[in-house]
């Protein structure tokens, strides 16, 4: 089974408030015979409940899919 991890650069990731979202490139370690389902979850680091919303989910690879590109709301 491969791993996940972000692209290289990709962290620390620290975007302003006023962008509106953050984009993040996650990647396999290795291509997959089958799916690989990822799942994610967002936390609070310096920002308090009324500064953000949390993002939790899912991120399917295609079978021999290394790369996915996402964004999320800021």
């Amino acid at each position: 089974m491969p791993s996940v991890g972000f692209a290289a650069g990709a962290t620390p990731l620290s975007v302003q408030e006023s962008a509106g979202t953050a984009t993040l490139t996650v990647q396999l370690s290795a291509a997959a015979a089958s799916p690989v389902t990822v799942a994610y979850a967002a936390t609070a680091g310096t920002a308090t409940s009324s500064d953000y919303t949390l993002a939790a989910g899912t991120l399917t690879f295609a079978a021999g899919e290394t790369r996915k590109v996402g964004s999320w709301g800021v």
